[in-house]
């Protein structure tokens, strides 16, 4: 081989070498699960936490580095579960090592938190009410806004201002989402069967 050539597929092997990285991905791992950031800040020792398709609750304890994580945020995730970690947030399934994180889309834009007191003017408490037929709805003080709590007979739900599901227990239950509820401050009943 000449001279000439091998100074031609020098050039040609090293950029045939070079790797490449996704941006925002913390490992070289696949990034094979998706989810949606939510914010559980109001909620003693909670911060961000990953919810999957299923709603199972992941709070990331390890593997994070500079990802910024937002409220609403669509991502592709993989991880490892912590066995021996204990979290004082108790809202989360599991607790988490993150091997791989990649945003995949920006967070919608939240409808505007309105303070409802007349829950028949509010479309999607009227919703909920025509489909769960509560006895009583409350609201209370919930992180930058309001949540809404809506008691039956057989289940209770718990919802943000924005109309998004929290959380939900049977009546007779005592767990982590009746802990919650009872942990919310400044309680007004907005409606009430006579």
């Amino acid at each position: 081989m000449t001279l000439r050539y091998i100074a031609l597929l020098i050039p040609i092997l090293f950029l045939a070498c070079k790797t490449k990285k996704d941006v925002g991905t913390t490992s070289l791992s696949t990034c094979n699960m998706e989810g949606t950031v939510k914010d559980f800040t109001g909620l003693d020792a909670c911060t961000f936490l990953i919810v999957d398709r299923k709603g199972k609750k992941y709070l990331p304890a390890a593997g994070v580095n500079d990802f910024k994580f937002v409220d609403g945020q669509k991502i592709s995730f993989s991880y490892s579960v912590m066995e021996d970690m204990m979290s004082s947030c108790m809202a989360e399934d599991y607790i988490v090592k993150l091997t791989c994180i990649e945003e995949i889309g920006a967070p919608p834009v939240k409808k505007e938190c309105v303070k409802v007191s007349t829950p028949f003017k509010s479309e999607w408490i009227k919703n909920l009410n025509d489909k769960y037929r509560p006895y009583q709805i409350n609201r209370y003080d919930y992180l930058d806004g309001y949540a809404y709590f809506f008691s039956s007979r057989e289940m209770n739900y718990l919802y943000d201002c924005q109309g998004d599901l929290i959380c939900k227990y049977e009546a007779k239950e005592k767990g982590k989402c009746a802990a919650r509820v009872d942990g919310l401050e400044n309680e007004v009943v907005i409606w009430i069967i006579d």
